[in-house]
């Protein structure tokens, strides 16, 4: 489940950017699930669960924003396939990733969102809720009641500290990074709008600059450009490609 998991962020994150992932890993302020409909089990990859977006092959997750449906606004990603929206169920029984929080549309799973709190929080414990924010299906996030319970109170420099983060309706939002010197704090970052925010994205000054070697098919050279001097994700090109990681389809 962990490379379905994160090759589905993946094909998100990669095309939008991530929103900081689920379980709070990283002290942003963030529930630990990725945006696109599973556990965020970022790192191998296009982007990490610290809200950057790597372009290197990689994992994490983007929202459901738009487009084609699945996110990525205009381009093809790979997603999971399925026959039935109980082919996509990522989670137990009541929470956020069972069968009612997906759709199977046209062989491909979409993750329709959280539907309440409780699923959210099945710890019992308050500290996560269902919120929609920044344009994406509903998710599950922390749980807050003012700005400075959000985010990594340590990261005073970087782009995940609570001036990265809004309080809003009780859940901590991920408002953006706010200048290119937050990202250098992660390495040869740029802070760039994707969607409705800013995220970190990876620097580049050639194609070779965002693609690993042994990267999977969706995920290699013929899958990125460097524009103005940032990876970009160009999307899946065939279903082909996709069975690279297994049962996925492009779209």
């Amino acid at each position: 489940m962990s490379i379905r998991c994160s090759v589905w962020a993946l094909s998100l994150l990669t095309a939008l950017a991530t929103t900081p992932g689920c379980g709070d890993s990283d002290g942003d302020g963030t529930a630990g699930v990725d945006s696109f409909g599973g556990p965020d089990t970022s790192s191998a990859d296009g982007g990490d669960s610290d809200g950057a977006t790597d372009g290197d092959g990689g994992d994490d997750s983007g929202g459901d924003s738009g487009g084609d449906g699945d996110g990525d606004e205009d381009i093809e990603v790979c997603i999971p396939a399925c026959v039935t929206a109980s082919d996509c169920v990522m989670g137990p029984p009541d929470s956020a990733f069972d069968e009612d929080n997906y759709s199977c549309d046209d062989g491909a799973c979409r993750y329709t969102g959280c539907i309440s709190d409780a699923e959210c929080d099945l710890a019992n414990n308050g500290n996560l809720v269902c919120r929609a924010q920044n344009g994406l299906v509903p998710s599950c996030v922390s749980a807050c009641t003012s700005d400075a319970e959000c985010g990594n109170s340590a990261d005073t420099s970087g782009p995940f500290g609570p001036d990265n983060y809004a309080c809003d309706d009780g859940g901590c939002r991920f408002a953006g990074c706010n200048d290119d010197a937050e990202c250098q704090t992660l390495g040869n970052y740029v802070c760039d709008t994707f969607g409705e925010i800013a995220y970190c994205a990876l620097g580049c000054e050639t194609l070779e600059d965002c693609v690993t070697v042994d990267a999977a098919a969706p995920y290699d050279a013929n899958n990125y450009a460097c524009e103005r001097g940032r990876c970009t994700y160009t999307g899946c090109v065939s279903d082909r490609e996709c069975a690279d990681l297994g049962e996925y389809t492009c779209q």
